[in-house]
This record gives structure tokens, C-alpha cells and sequence, in this order.
């Protein structure tokens, strides 16, 4: 019995080839793009990012609370002043999360989220130095390049937007 691997590629083959590609199409110089090393260093799932929205929306609303009650406090302190719609505001912000809670509660999926790679490759740069950089690279599960990025703080926030856009309908991203 003849088996036959046929021509599957495997997902480190197919972000390498999105790589060149993207780089192609982006980098300032794409002739000195010269990659060096990629590997896949995480698989992010929609329920485990779900998870933590929800923790950062209950911090949200634990810190909320601590505001309102002190506005009420000076309410009583200060009665001079009206607190009010301060502490409107606040109830509003604090419904948005639970609201917000609700909805990520929803998304309770072992789907793919994120690939999250690491990618050493040299390139010129603006001065015409061919120098190293380093790139987080987000990826669909299909591979397709959503970021890439040197600075990793920056692009765990552009992620988290993109998670609200892409999995959330109606999120409420207003606090």
C-alpha cells in the first residue's frame, strides 16, 4: 500500500511564505527583508481572551464602585454641591461593563482567536542600516498576517480592540 503525504504545508510553511509577502508589500526596503528565524510561540483562544475582558470589565466595576462611594460621601460632606449627575455617570459606566459581561459570557469558544509568532528577520532601516529587528506577529488560524509589531504593549492593545471588533457584536468599548 503506497501513501502518499500529498502537498500539505504546515502552518510555520504558510506564515513564513505571509511573511515574505507582507514584508514585500510593507517594509520600507523590501530587497534587504532577510528573515532569520519564526516560530509560533502561542495559540490564543477566543474563550481564554473572553476571560480576561471579563476580569478587566469587573475591575472596572470595582473600581467604579469605589468611586461612587466616595461621591457619596462628599455628597454628605459637601451637600452644598450637587453629586449627582457625577454619580449618574458612574452607574452608567457600571452598567456598561455588566452589560459588556454578559456579552463575553457569550463567547465561550475553543476557536482560535490569535497565532502569535516571533519573528527575527534584518531589514534596512530608515537611515539605510541593514540592522536585526524583532516582530510579534498576529495571525489568524488561517495565518493570515493581522499584525505585526516591534512594540508588544502596543500591540496588545491593538489586539484587544481587534478581539472586541472581530468576536463581540455591540461591544460596548464607551467607560
Amino acid at each position: 500500500m503506497a501513501v502518499s503525504c500529498g502537498n500539505t504545508q504546515t502552518p510555520e510553511k504558510i506564515l513564513k511564505k505571509n511573511l515574505s509577502v507582507y514584508m514585500e508589500k510593507n517594509a520600507n526596503d523590501p530587497e534587504s527583508y532577510q528573515a532569520m528565524e519564526t516560530k509560533i510561540v502561542d495559540t490564543i483562544f477566543i474563550r481564554y481572551l473572553a476571560k480576561f475582558e471579563i476580569s478587566m470589565n469587573e475591575i472596572d466595576i470595582s473600581d467604579v464602585e469605589s468611586k461612587i462611594k466616595k461621591t457619596e460621601q462628599d455628597q454628605l460632606d459637601y451637600p452644598e454641591i450637587d453629586h449627582s449627575s457625577l454619580i449618574k455617570t458612574y452607574n452608567e459606566m457600571n452598567e456598561i461593563s455588566r452589560d459588556n459581561i454578559k456579552k463575553l459570557k457569550a463567547l465561550d469558544s475553543a476557536d482560535i482567536a490569535y497565532v502569535i509568532s516571533d519573528h527575527r528577520c534584518r531589514l534596512k532601516n530608515n537611515f539605510g542600516a541593514l540592522s536585526v529587528s524583532n516582530f510579534m506577529v498576529a495571525t489568524d488560524e488561517k495565518m493570515n498576517i493581522l499584525l505585526i509589531e516591534d512594540d508588544k504593549d502596543k500591540a496588545t492593545e491593538v489586539l484587544r480592540e481587534d478581539f472586541k471588533n472581530r468576536f463581540m457584536e455591540n461591544y460596548n468599548m464607551e467607560k
